[in-house]
């Protein structure tokens, strides 16, 4: 069952005027009406886990799963850690035709990427922060506090805070160029062939359909190079393909 979010989080109050209005034409089940009003915030540069998170379940209950994918994965980006939005997307995961093996991780990648995914760049950002601003009172510890004792604790207590500040921004600028550049894609058509060449001629390897994601590898003219869950890599035309 879909989730959905009546929060209005535009940046403007015409900006939110128009997200109520697309939020009232969804709960009168008028999606095609509301998909164009959330698009047309989104057209004018605004973007949230909340706009991207409504304009999924529109799609959704308009039959376009993958529309509705797309949005859904847009979401995730910029809100990995929303129990909702992930949610909603393994719900219209269980819609979709293909079902591919997914390549098991090591223990410890797998825990670094959930670790990653905790929060957003913004929420990865001000994380460093706090923890620069802790180090930066550490140091001062160690250097304005008389004995031996309380120069020790704020010299290793500030190396503690300093490397945390390290790691939580290189999480944050991992996540922002994730965010700006997913290298990920929704199949569009109904049916695609995945070729072995990028040309008409290539022999079919697999059959792709709507709403699979695929991630992308090389491009040439109008052809992409992707590779699937399974590991398994062939080429597509761009056409068939929408970039999250």
């Amino acid at each position: 069952m879909l989730t959905y979010t009546t929060v209005y989080s535009g940046n403007t109050p015409e900006m939110d005027s128009l997200f109520q209005a697309a939020n009232n034409l969804y709960s009168q089940e008028k999606y095609e009406e509301a998909i164009d009003k959330y698009l047309e915030i989104r057209n004018t540069g605004f973007e949230s886990p909340e706009l991207y998170f409504n304009t999924g379940n529109a799609f959704f209950r308009s039959n376009k799963l993958g529309k509705a994918r797309l949005f859904y994965e847009r979401a995730a980006l910029l809100n990995p850690s929303d129990k909702d939005i992930q949610a909603n997307l393994k719900y219209t995961e269980s819609f979709l035709t293909d079902r591919f093996e997914i390549i098991p991780e090591m223990f410890y990648i797998r825990w670094y990427r959930n670790l990653e995914n905790s929060f957003n760049s913004d929420g990865w950002l001000l994380l460093s922060l706090l923890f620069f601003g802790i180090f930066l009172v550490s140091a001062a510890a160690y250097i304005f506090l008389p004995g031996v004792k309380m120069k020790k604790t704020g010299f290793y207590s500030g190396m503690c805070f300093f490397l945390l500040t390290l790691f939580t921004f290189i999480f944050s600028v991992r996540r922002y160029h994730l965010q700006e550049n997913p290298n990920t894609a929704v199949v569009m058509d109904g049916t695609v062939a995945v070729k072995s060449a990028p040309r008409e001629s290539g022999k079919d390897l697999f059959i792709l359909h709507e709403g699979t994601k695929v991630w992308l590898e090389n491009d040439i003219e109008e052809w992409m190079e992707v590779r699937i869950s399974d590991g398994r890599k062939g080429w597509v035309k761009k056409s068939s393909l929408e970039n999250i």
